[in-house]
């Protein structure tokens, strides 16, 4: 991390992968013949069950942005759409890019 903190272009990898995590889970639902909100709510659940046993630390914030990711689209109390994804994807955005650790 640059002494300023996390910029756009940094964050670009992780908007990506949250994109992706987001098509899997849309898949899962859709060969499952679930709802998207049904299988967003069982991944929030099993992050939050697996959490403490994760293998390390990396795996753990991985698991952590995850969570928040998908904690952030189940805020809309409805079936999510594309709009609602990019809402929190972008409130994700907002957090990560305030980060400014001030120099000691």
């Amino acid at each position: 991390m640059p002494p300023s903190g996390y910029n756009v272009i940094q964050f670009a990898g992780v908007d990506t992968f949250l994109r992706r995590c987001w098509d899997a889970l849309v898949d899962e639902a859709n060969q499952k013949g679930e709802s998207i909100r049904q299988v967003l709510t069982r991944e929030v659940k099993d992050i939050e069950r697996y959490r403490p046993v994760s293998p390390g630390k990396s795996a753990t914030a991985v698991l952590d942005l995850t969570h928040a990711f998908y904690s952030n689209v189940l805020e809309v109390g409805s079936e999510p759409t594309q709009e609602d994804v990019d809402e929190a994807i972008s409130k994700v955005s907002k957090e990560v890019l305030a980060v400014h650790i001030p120099p000691t």
